[in-house]
C-alpha cells in the first residue's frame, strides 16, 4: 500500500512539474493563410463576427516564418483599415502566469492597442501595447505581473499599419483538481503516519 500511495504521489509530482514548464504558440507549424482557431491545446483563438485570425508571413522580427493577424473572413490581406487591427481573444484551457507575446510590425510611436486582462471571467486591468515605431523590431508586450490569467482580449488597434502578434509564452498552473488530489493525498499521508505511529 504504502508503495502505490508513492507511486501515486510521484506520478502526480511529474504531473504538477510538467505544466511548471513554459509553453510558446509560434503558429510556425501552421500553413499561411491558415485560419486560427483551435490548433493548440493549451490556448483557443478567437475574433468578432465577421473576421478570422489568420497566419500571415514575413520577416518583422518575430520568431520566423509566422505570425497572425485578423482579417475580414473569406478575404485575407486586405491590409488596414480591414486587416490586423480588429479584436484578438486568447482563451487558455488553463489558468497561466508568467504571460508576454510580441506586437509584430508597429509602425506607430506610443500605445498603438490595448490588452484587457481576465482570471476566471473577472476583469483584472488594462494594459497598453506599446510600439516604438520600428516594424522590423517586435514589440514585447509583457504581462507577466498576473498570475491565474484565464484569458485576454487585444483591442483597439489604431496603429496605421494595424498589428500582428506571435510568440505567445506562458506558463500552465497546476489545475485545481489536480492541487485537490495532491491535497487528498497529503491528508491521507498524515493519517496513515499517525495511525501506524
Amino acid at each position: 500500500m504504502r508503495c502505490q500511495s508513492l507511486v501515486m504521489v510521484g506520478l502526480l509530482a511529474v504531473s504538477v512539474s510538467n505544466s511548471a514548464h513554459g509553453v510558446t504558440i509560434d503558429f510556425d507549424s501552421l500553413e499561411r493563410w491558415d485560419v486560427v482557431t483551435t490548433q493548440f491545446p493549451e490556448a483557443s483563438f478567437s475574433t468578432e463576427d465577421g473576421f478570422q485570425i489568420t497566419v500571415r508571413t514575413g520577416d518583422l522580427g518575430s520568431s520566423l516564418p509566422n505570425f497572425i493577424c485578423t482579417d475580414p473572413a473569406g478575404s485575407p490581406d486586405l491590409g488596414p483599415p480591414y486587416g490586423c487591427s480588429n479584436d484578438i481573444i486568447v482563451s487558455f484551457s488553463s489558468s497561466v502566469s508568467g504571460l508576454s507575446f510580441l506586437a509584430i510590425g508597429g509602425d506607430d510611436v506610443g500605445v498603438t492597442a490595448q490588452v484587457n486582462v481576465f482570471s476566471s471571467g473577472s476583469y483584472l486591468d488594462t494594459i497598453g501595447i506599446v510600439t516604438d515605431g520600428t516594424p522590423l523590431i517586435p514589440d514585447l508586450v509583457d504581462l507577466t505581473a498576473f498570475e491565474d490569467v484565464t484569458s485576454i482580449r487585444i483591442h483597439s488597434v489604431i496603429d496605421n499599419a494595424g498589428l500582428g502578434f506571435d510568440d505567445f509564452t506562458f506558463i500552465p498552473e497546476p489545475s485545481a483538481s489536480l492541487l485537490f488530489c495532491l491535497g487528498l493525498l497529503g491528508i491521507g499521508a498524515n493519517a496513515r503516519r499517525l495511525t501506524i505511529g
